[in-house]
């Protein structure tokens, strides 16, 4: 089910289910017959796409401004997108939890999630969206608000709370340029900086491109 082009490589991988984290290994170990890996091929660490260390993937591409790459790899790896394209049957764990990682497309049983709720995942998914995706990242003097947002998605409304304080974010999307932010207004009034002092409860308006 993954496309040949999605193939592990050298490095880092796509697949239909997330990043694949390096090439699998096969190779036999000087003389010894058998793998040096202790995880079957294209299971976690072994070529499989491990769920944990691919949030960072997302965090990398906002990092890079790559907002369409981060996105693909966010929804990829949402477990009921993976059982939408590889079926329950497939996947087998829970489609409400994130598990530790997916066997990647040489496996055997391509799409099948190992070890759910026992997994940094979730923890990690949810700094990646609501800190790099949505960019609302708290800051030791105020909240850092840079998007890194999909084209196509025309707004974003978030409500965040810091420090005793309710921050209501907006983020306009019209140009359909969701990696560049062109003007902030807190309060109506147009703010130069990225990082935003909170001491009292704020409206943000954040204009991409």
């Amino acid at each position: 089910p993954f496309p040949a082009s999605a193939r592990p490589k050298a490095g880092l991988a796509g697949g239909d289910a997330g990043k694949c984290l390096a090439a699998a290994k096969g190779a036999k170990c000087g003389k010894c017959s058998a793998r040096c890996p202790m995880e079957a091929i294209e299971m976690a660490e072994n070529g499989g796409v491990f769920c944990h260390a691919s949030t960072w993937n997302i965090i990398a591409q906002c990092m890079l401004g790559n907002n369409e790459d981060a996105y693909k790899i966010y929804s990829d790896m949402i477990p009921n997108h993976i059982i939408d394209r590889f079926g329950v049957d497939v996947y087998t764990t829970e489609p409400y939890i994130y598990s530790s990682s997916i066997r990647g497309p040489k496996s055997l049983v391509c799409g099948q999630a190992g070890i759910s709720w026992l997994s940094g995942t979730a923890n990690w998914m949810l700094i990646a969206v609501e800190q790099y995706i949505f960019g609302i990242k708290p800051r030791w003097n105020g909240l850092e608000i840079k998007p890194c947002i999909p084209n196509a998605w025309k707004e974003v409304k978030a409500v965040r709370k810091f420090r005793g304080f309710t921050v209501n974010v907006h983020i306009h999307n019209e140009n359909n340029c969701g990696n560049k932010v062109r003007k902030t207004l807190v309060d109506g009034v147009e703010f130069s900086d990225t990082v935003i002092p909170v001491n009292h409860d704020l409206w943000i308006d954040v204009f991409m491109g």
